[in-house]
């Protein structure tokens, strides 16, 4: 499963994958979802360091549309405050 929540609204959007190669299927749902619903662009993606987010075509979509990736620091519970809130309400 994925999780992609939305920093300025707050909107979770979760995505049932079989693989973490599928991320960047995910990641593109949620660009034209921004897109065509609040007509807007995702300029900044924060995400760990996990391997479905640094995969050569994830980095290259990323390069070509100017959209800037920020990573957390290993084990830094304050930069993932808002996707742990948000993974925190889910399960409740």
């Amino acid at each position: 499963m994925a999780a992609h929540i939305d920093d300025a609204t707050h909107k979770t959007m979760l995505y049932f994958q079989e693989r973490k190669s599928q991320t960047i299927k995910s990641y593109k749902k949620d660009k034209a979802f921004i897109k065509t619903q609040f007509d807007s662009c995702i300029k900044v993606v924060c995400s760990d360091r996990g391997e479905e987010f640094l995969s050569k075509e994830i980095i290259d979509h990323q390069d070509a549309r100017g959209t800037v990736r920020e990573l957390t620091v290993h084990d830094s519970p304050p930069q993932n405050r808002t996707a742990k809130q948000g993974m925190h309400t889910q399960a409740e």
